[in-house]
């Protein structure tokens, strides 16, 4: 019985390992945020709290800044865009 239960659990591992490799992973595709100031508040931002807009990953200093953005995004990224020319 012991051989059996070792090969079962052989077996789910080996079975767990290989679903997480079939897993995909974001790291790669993550890219740093354009801002390095919150759009909305104009304080430091925090790369914790972020959104992908359009494509572009955006930083802002708390979540509350966020939920403001999400409402109306064009306004903070025509800031953004001013900011940096």
């Amino acid at each position: 019985m012991k051989k059996v239960g070792k090969g079962l659990l052989a077996f789910l591992l080996g079975t767990g390992l290989y679903l997480v490799s079939l897993t995909p992973t974001f790291a790669e595709e993550a890219k740093p945020a354009l801002n390095t100031v919150c759009p909305v508040s104009g304080q430091k931002a925090d790369a914790k709290v972020t959104t992908v807009y359009q494509g572009k990953e955006y930083a802002f200093c708390c979540k509350n800044c966020l939920a403001k953005f999400k409402k109306n995004p064009e306004k903070y990224i025509a800031k953004i865009k001013t900011e940096h020319a």
